[in-house]
């Protein structure tokens, strides 16, 4: 075969696989009874096809040692072929490397079949990572099997297959209970330590208890892992369950930011640009900014605005504080505000950073609304804001009822009607609506006089009408309107009253999506699949539209995400 076998790839292979059987992974091996000690009396304990797979296995690991390493794919191919799990592992992970991957699944599916606790998760990393064979659906329920065997990495992929839903109904009370698992493992697996803490910082699918938070993020760091290190960071900057000590975050920070992490060089910029446990250094900070922005680190290679457009709320956040204040990019208050916007639902930092960017601008009402919001999730800064510039008020509910007024799903509905049937009845409603004022009328009516939904098409008619309508959908976004959010986001995506930006189209796009606003999930779920080439995510967001209803999910998933195993079986 063209591709080495090298004993140092098997045995870094068997040490992580094999481990997994162990009762260092959570799996107690249970004592033989004398029944199952005794050999039955109509045949011998091994069969002359079992003896055969061993001396063929262990004539392939000496071949290896001895680098020839054809002979031993050879031998660990036929010992294979008699059922010998541990060999049908190492040929497919040969498989694998040759990129012959339907043969490789033929094999982990066979040794999975035996019992084999490697399986699974390998199986599971195939459907989660394989461009060509990615499907959520088989990733999870592989890990799921992985998991219950007592795998970490499985444990800690099938808790975010539930946290993010990859696979599976998003459950974040679920992904919780198996992080935990995998974080309490006798070698317990970091990430999942990570993530624990990320969920007690937040309060996603736990109490929130920060101090719990911060032993979680220790745990981690003293891993060591850059992840650990970071949240750690995060922790001491915001005084989040240990007091805020500004020279202890940038420790950790700068622990995290040695492995490229864009999240640690950004706060490090800040740290720097503002004296902030160092000695303020602007020429510093920028080239801190510049690291965060570029990415490229091999431990790290998506830069803040690759990892913002993939909807990483960390990452919107930091872009949202740049952008702010013009570090590291072109100082850009709506760029801001869709960053820290699309960042806010589990992040209250971001709550405290649109606070303070409506301050600047005057909206004292905005203002207090998000230092509210934060507040309310036991963010320190916001406390303090409150009672500094707004004293003498009592502390209050959140009053905002801007998304449950508003008229949701009604533009849309008749942009739709006019699209499908031609309905001039339904194009009649959006002319009403926007000569009463309504900016996502209006903006709708400029979506049908530039595609000519119903009416003669008309660019500069078009253009009029998105004029009218587009501040006043910006500010129906802004206030959390899914729908405006979604009719925003195809604005910027055509440049249509607005000039085009598709990263903006698609913070808008996801900002609806997370609402549980259907249309836009769905057409979130398209973007990805069509233009970012992100199955991943595709798959994610067909999913939650057909659970919300969106009748078209499930047909339009199927033709654009064929699912790989119905081919696999086929394979000679």
């Amino acid at each position: 075969m063209s591709s080495r076998f090298t004993r140092f790839a098997m045995i870094g292979l068997v040490a992580a696989v094999f481990l997994t059987g162990t009762t260092a992974y959570g799996i107690r091996i249970p004592k033989k009874t004398d029944k199952q000690v005794e050999k039955p009396k109509n045949e011998e304990s091994k069969t002359e096809d079992q003896q055969k797979a061993e001396e063929l296995y262990l004539q392939g690991e000496k071949y290896d040692e001895e680098d020839e390493s054809e002979k031993a794919v050879e031998c660990f191919r036929q010992a294979a072929e008699l059922g010998h799990d541990k060999a049908q592992i190492l040929l497919a992970y040969t498989y694998m490397t040759e990129d012959r991957t339907d043969e490789a699944i033929m094999w982990y599916r066979k040794a999975a079949a035996q019992g084999n606790t490697a399986a699974p998760t390998l199986l599971g990393r195939i459907y989660f990572e394989e461009e060509q064979k990615m499907n959520m659906k088989e990733a999870a329920k592989w890990f799921r099997m992985g998991a219950e065997q007592g795998s970490s990495l499985a444990l800690r992929q099938y808790g975010i297959c539930c946290f993010e839903g990859y696979g599976v109904t998003q459950d974040r009370e679920e992904a919780v209970k198996w992080f935990r698992k995998a974080a309490e493992q006798f070698i317990p697996e970091p990430e999942a330590q990570y993530m624990l803490g990320v969920c007690y910082r937040d309060g996603l699918g736990v109490t929130q208890d920060r101090a719990e938070a911060v032993k979680w993020f220790q745990k981690a760091a003293d891993y060591p892992t850059p992840d650990g290190a970071y949240g750690l960071g995060v922790c001491y900057m915001e005084g989040y369950g240990v007091k805020q000590d500004m020279k202890e975050a940038v420790k950790w920070f700068l622990e995290a930011a040695e492995y490229g992490r864009p999240y640690a060089l950004c706060a490090l910029g800040v740290c720097y640009m503002n004296g902030l446990g160092v000695t303020e250094d602007p020429a510093k900070a920028k080239e801190y900014f510049k690291k965060a922005m570029e990415g490229g680190h091999r431990y790290s290679p998506k830069g803040l605005p690759e990892r913002a457009e993939d909807g990483d709320h960390e990452a919107l956040y930091w872009l949202g504080v740049c952008y702010e204040e013009g570090w590291g990019v072109e100082q850009d208050d709506v760029m801001a505000v869709a960053c820290l916007l699309g960042a806010e639902q589990d992040n209250d930092r971001a709550q405290v950073a649109l606070a303070r960017h409506y301050l600047k601008t005057g909206d004292r009402k905005a203002a207090e609304r998000w230092l509210r919001k934060a507040a309310k999730r036991d963010n320190p800064t916001a406390k303090k804001l409150l009672t500094e510039v707004f004293p003498g008020k009592e502390a209050e509910e959140e009053t905002d009822k801007s998304v449950q007024a508003a008229e949701l799903g009604a533009t849309i509905e008749h942009l739709q009607a006019a699209l499908k049937t031609g309905d001039a009845e339904a194009v009649a409603w959006i002319q009403n609506a926007a000569g009463q004022g309504d900016p996502k009328a209006q903006c709708g009516l400029g979506i049908c006089y530039s595609q000519g939904y119903s009416v003669t098409k008309d660019a500069a008619e078009a253009k009029k009408w998105f004029a009218k309508g587009i501040d006043g959908l910006r500010k129906a976004a802004e206030s959390g309107d899914p729908e405006a959010q979604t009719l925003l986001a195809g604005c910027y995506g055509e440049g249509n009253g607005v000039k085009a930006d598709q990263t903006l189209s698609l913070i808008w796009l996801r900002k609806a999506a997370e609402q549980d606003f259907a249309r836009a999930q769905l057409a979130l779920a398209l973007t990805y699949v069509t233009v970012d080439k992100d199955r991943k995510e595709a798959d994610k967001w067909f999913r939650k539209a057909a659970e919300n209803g969106e009748s078209d999910a499930v047909k339009l998933m199927k033709q654009f995400l064929p699912d790989p195993t119905e081919t696999e079986q086929t394979t000679p």
